[in-house]
């Protein structure tokens, strides 16, 4: 049933196009983070995502259309963010990794490699290429020493449909802002309009259409404050796509955007933007109606879409492949390391202090010994019953390969990255809102010290330090040892000048699942030294 109507609405693509007209047909995944299955192992239960659910939908539009017809791309951030992938990065390193089989199986075209892949080592990405039967495009990132030749595959021209399409990849440039230099350690990641002013013109003299594939979003970043003035652009789909009309299609990501939300049609003059969401809920769709005059090749029509994933099984050959991965990551996450003595939610911890957000803190402050604290919640929708806990519910307090860092930062400091992260709200008609703009993974809590946020309606947030929680004062202009993951320490170190004094080999996954083995049952109760005040 669900294979008809994906026919049927393919079919109302068809309609209208002439004897003498042809078709490309460019499809796109993008941040699958490592979700292969249609399933959800931290919850439990079946899912409207993974690229054997997508398989459905891509195998359908290759029967209509012909597989030489259609371009199918991946615009990166595989290899992060799932337990599937962190056993398959890190512990089972023999065992040909099961999201680099599937795009095998999927026969992809093109893979842009993304922030995320980068973040997993070098030792993961390589060993993941060797295995890919797919190159890895990514033009502006260049090895430090040697800045004309790239660390991936700049580009790549394939033949479809009769056309020679190429296809200039690109990754976000602001891997600086996140990741330690040593993961990274002789690569430079530069400038995307740059690139692209280097690298287009030799694509087009190749190419009969040319594609610019990004791991890239489409809101621009750097003008916003604490942006680092020596870091590029984050988020430059946009403007590339102002910038460089001689691209017919940009298929972009990192930003888990829905581009276009509905069916959309665009004139031949504007590059269509393209991005497909997260964890191949959708499988986004690009069909190019052009011509040959001349021998030279004359688009007639774009239309875009977005189809979704929608709780549907994958191909049986598929699922019995890939039974036995799914047996091993549903034993992975279910081995017990612990017990709770009270309920861990998130769905407060944004507005008040919570126990959730405090059992971080004390693992931080335990391990570092450092003055005060900070930390984010990631996931409001987060909740640890009572009773045994199991590796899954360390993936759930703690999602990301994050290590824990010790710095050394200023009381002034502090209290400006609390009150820019708690630009999260704003006042609206006596209320408090969400403001759009600033991610939730922003909105730093701090512990260490007592504080209030005080919001009121026509003036900027501001942050009263009342004192430390061991009942000192809290001095501005005093320095303190801070405790904090590593993605926000490059942050801080940039922005504050902070001096690094210690960092872990072990990520804070590890450290929490150490914590429950170590003190279970465990019991956390929340401190309330912090509070947030509406004024009128």
């Amino acid at each position: 049933m669900f294979k008809s109507i994906i026919l049927f609405v393919i079919l109302i693509f068809i309609t209208g196009c002439k004897n003498n007209t042809k078709e490309l047909i460019i499809l796109e995944t993008t941040d699958v983070h490592g979700t292969l299955f249609p399933y959800d192992f931290l919850r439990d239960k079946p899912s409207d995502h993974g690229y054997l659910a997508a398989a459905y939908i891509i195998d359908s539009i290759r029967n209509v259309y012909g597989k030489d017809n259609v371009l199918y791309v991946d615009c990166g951030d595989l290899l992060q963010g799932s337990p599937l992938v962190d056993y398959y990065n890190f512990t089972d390193t023999i065992t040909p990794h099961p999201m680099i089989t599937i795009l095998n199986d999927l026969q992809l075209d093109a893979f842009i490699v993304g922030n995320h892949d980068i973040e997993q080592g070098k030792e993961v990405w390589k060993r993941a290429g060797k295995l890919s039967k797919f190159p890895w495009l990514a033009a502006n990132a260049v090895y430090t020493k040697f800045k004309d030749s790239t660390v991936f595959k700049p580009y790549l021209i394939i033949r479809k449909g009769g056309l020679k399409v190429g296809i200039l990849g690109q990754i976000t440039p602001a891997i600086p802002n996140w990741l330690p230099k040593e993961i990274y350690s002789g690569i430079e990641f530069l400038d995307m309009n740059t690139s692209v002013k280097k690298w287009l013109p030799k694509v087009k003299s190749q190419a009969d259409i040319s594609i610019g594939a990004f791991h890239s979003g489409v809101t621009p970043q750097k003008s916003k404050p604490g942006y680092p003035e020596e870091v590029p652009e984050e988020n430059a789909s946009a403007q590339i796509a102002e910038n460089f009309p001689g691209f017919s299609v940009i298929l972009s990501g990192h930003q888990h955007k829905v581009i276009p939300e509905k069916e959309s049609y665009i004139p031949d003059n504007t590059p269509a933007i393209l991005m497909s969401g997260k964890k191949a809920e959708y499988v986004g769709f690009v069909k190019i109606t052009y011509k040959k005059e001349n021998d030279k090749i004359i688009i007639l029509d774009k239309k875009t879409k977005n189809f979704k994933v929608n709780g549907r099984k994958a191909p049986k050959h598929l699922l019995k492949k890939y039974d036995n991965v799914k047996q091993q990551i549903t034993q992975l996450v279910n081995t017990p390391i612990g017990e709770i003595k009270n309920k861990l939610a998130a769905a407060e911890s944004r507005l008040k202090d919570t126990p959730i957000i405090d059992l971080i803190h004390k693992i931080q402050l335990d391990k570092t010994e450092a003055d005060i604290s900070l930390a984010a919640s990631f996931k409001t929708q987060l909740e640890i019953p009572v009773g045994p806990v199991s590796r899954k519910s360390v993936f759930l307090i703690y999602p990301y390969e994050n290590t824990l860092y010790k710095i050394k930062m200023q009381g002034k400091d502090i209290i400006d990255h609390l009150t820019r992260g708690a630009n999260y709200y704003q006042v609206k008609n006596g209320k408090l809102e969400i403001n759009k703009d600033v991610p939730g993974y922003n909105f730093d809590m701090a512990e260490g010290i007592e504080y209030k946020i005080i919001y009121s309606f026509n003036k900027k947030n501001k942050i009263e330090a009342v004192k430390l929680t061991n009942g000192q004062i809290f001095n501005p202009n005093k320095y303190y040892t801070v405790a904090v993951n590593s993605y926000r320490a490059q942050q801080l170190m940039k922005l504050y000048k902070c001096e690094l004094l210690w960092k872990s080999q072990l990520s804070m996954r590890d450290f929490v699942e150490e914590y429950f083995k170590n003190n279970s049952p465990v019991s956390v109760e929340a401190n309330n030294n912090w509070e947030i005040i509406v004024e009128d």
